[in-house]
């Protein structure tokens, strides 16, 4: 006897195997996206923080004196004094301002962070010893909706 279709007991043992394959697969699935999800997440806070400190070390290193914080103390801004050609100085000072990195050069303002992520607890300590051209340790929290982390940096004025 020859069968065109398939039986009722085949059908129920597919429909039984697809409603317990389907959920397995889907959540699996998930479980994917959101570990996908997470480590893009860290990669961008990790290159923001990179990228920020490398960019404030720079500054720091061209930097021809620290004028706040003073020795020996802490604070949530940085004031340095560049002398340029010509006998002119500029001004620049880095603090926090809305969850974001400010450089102020000037009247110059650019943000050394993006609004996809706020910095919360920026230090700057002046950890300069007599006779040095001066140190800074720089500190601050990266944090988005789902991940924080603290970074900490360092830098000396370059001796001229």
């Amino acid at each position: 006897m020859s069968s065109k279709g398939l039986s009722l007991i085949e059908v129920i043992l597919y429909t039984a195997l697809i409603g317990v394959l389907l959920p397995i697969i889907t959540y699996f699935l998930f479980f994917i996206l959101r570990i996908m999800n997470t480590s893009v997440i860290i990669s961008s806070v990790n290159s923001q923080a990179s990228e920020t400190i490398n960019f404030i070390n720079q500054i720091i290193r061209n930097a021809d004196k620290i004028t706040f914080p003073l020795l020996g103390e802490s604070s949530s801004s940085l004031s340095l004094i560049i002398f340029k050609t010509g006998n002119v100085t500029s001004s620049i000072t880095i603090n926090l301002d809305s969850g974001k990195i400010k450089l102020k050069e000037g009247e110059n303002t650019n943000y050394l962070t993006n609004s996809g992520v706020a910095v919360s607890g920026l230090l700057f300590s002046n950890v300069s010893r007599g006779g040095t051209a001066g140190s800074i340790k720089i500190q601050f929290t990266i944090a988005t909706s789902t991940y924080s982390k603290i970074f900490y940096g360092s830098a000396s004025l370059r001796e001229h």
